[in-house]
């Protein structure tokens, strides 16, 4: 586990939290995942990532976003079909999440700014 990300699980909402700390890198991003795939943090039962970016400062040209967008997609068994809340609180942090949000990939992606807001997204089929 690295010192710019945590994992937590749970298990009645079924959703993993991601949190993020300090600069975060496109690369960053990938080995995040990676770690979390490699060490199965990701329990097949997941219905949604919930990613919080406020502590964060995501250094990401825009224009990677298909390099992100081709990352998820290649691993549909995992991600596939499934939500992503993603928690920001700076214009800085939105502009990425917001450009995936609005492009075609086989998982939805929403930007929140309440936590409750993206919590109650992610479980609206299950209320």
């Amino acid at each position: 586990m690295s010192e710019k990300y945590s994992y937590h699980y749970d298990s009645d909402t079924r959703i993993l939290s991601r949190s993020h700390y300090g600069n975060f890198t496109l690369q960053d991003i990938f080995d995040s995942w990676n770690d979390a795939i490699d060490n199965d943090l990701i329990p097949k039962r997941t219905i949604g990532f919930f990613i919080d970016y406020r502590d964060a400062d995501l250094q990401v040209d825009p224009s990677d976003h298909k390099k992100i967008i081709e990352y998820f997609d290649s691993r549909k068994e995992i991600f596939g079909d499934k939500k992503f809340a993603v928690l920001v609180n700076s214009p800085r942090n939105t502009v990425l999440p917001f450009i995936i949000e609005h492009t075609p990939k086989h998982y939805t992606l929403k930007t929140f700014t309440t936590e409750e807001a993206a919590l109650r997204w992610i479980l609206n089929d299950r209320l």
